[in-house]
């Protein structure tokens, strides 16, 4: 499945900096989702959020309702 997802090339013409920008998306993130409360919506049932597939990891409905809140500070 690694070899599907080449977003960077590969081989040698591969982006040097790929491990860099991997990491600075992941902290960017991070860093987002640590100023928000996050809660499932209303419209949001358990059955909803049962994982249809294996492989492919996602919800039965295919859609999950967020609430993004503003963390007190």
């Amino acid at each position: 499945m690694e070899d599907t997802f080449i977003i960077f090339s590969k081989g040698s013409r591969a982006y040097l900096g790929q491990y860099v920008a991997v990491m600075e998306l992941k902290f960017f993130v991070a860093s987002f989702i640590n100023g928000w409360n996050l809660r499932l919506g209303k419209e949001t049932t358990e059955e909803m959020m049962n994982q249809a597939e294996y492989f492919l990891a996602f919800p039965k409905a295919r859609e999950c309702h967020v609430v993004f809140d503003k963390a007190d500070e």
